[in-house]
């Protein structure tokens, strides 16, 4: 009996532990179904649900952003620090819109998937990423979120895109 008591005390104590651990009050952040469920406030991104992870998304590497401002000068006459300035902008002559002037006929459906590929980098669960990339190919890029505007730059210059924006005056300012 000496030997059993122990035993009894050690599983029942192991069991405690694993229904505490299991309990999404007492675990790290909110259960499975939860994190899965929470809805993305595409009009306001930086409030609510993954708010953390989109705003961080958004932010223009140090590095770039001598060249990302004289971008948006030039293309919007936005601003980094004002995440909504030339969110609307639209060039007259072509389907080039947004902050940064994106072609929305060609621009549109690559970089939904961009910005929810830089989102699920930065720990935005697949599901909630993916539907937020639908969402986004749904609506010209002028009407985008200047969150998801900024993610979409970001995804595109780190990538060795900053190209699309070459100009004399822009160029020196690129790393």
């Amino acid at each position: 009996m000496r030997k059993t008591l122990p035993l009894i005390a050690v599983v029942s104590l192991l069991v405690i532990v694993a229904v505490i651990a299991a309990t999404p009050a007492f675990a790290n952040g909110p259960d499975h179904h939860t994190l899965y469920t929470q809805e993305v406030n595409m009009k306001k991104p930086h409030k609510g649900a993954f708010s953390d992870v989109i705003t961080e998304a958004a932010k223009v590497p140090k590095k770039w952003q001598p060249f990302a401002e004289c971008v948006l000068r030039r293309e919007s006459g936005g601003s980094l620090d004002k995440i909504q300035s030339g969110v609307g902008a639209r060039n007259p002559n072509s389907s080039a819109s947004g902050r940064w002037q994106f072609l929305n006929g060609s621009w549109n459906r690559p970089l939904a998937f961009m910005v929810a590929a830089e989102l699920k980098e930065e720990g935005l669960p697949k599901p909630v990423a993916k539907e937020i990339r639908v969402k986004l190919q749904k609506k010209p890029i002028y009407k985008w979120h200047g969150y998801f505007q900024d993610i979409g730059f970001v995804a595109v210059v780190t990538e060795g895109g900053w190209y699309h924006w070459r100009g004399a005056y822009c160029n020196g300012k690129r790393p």
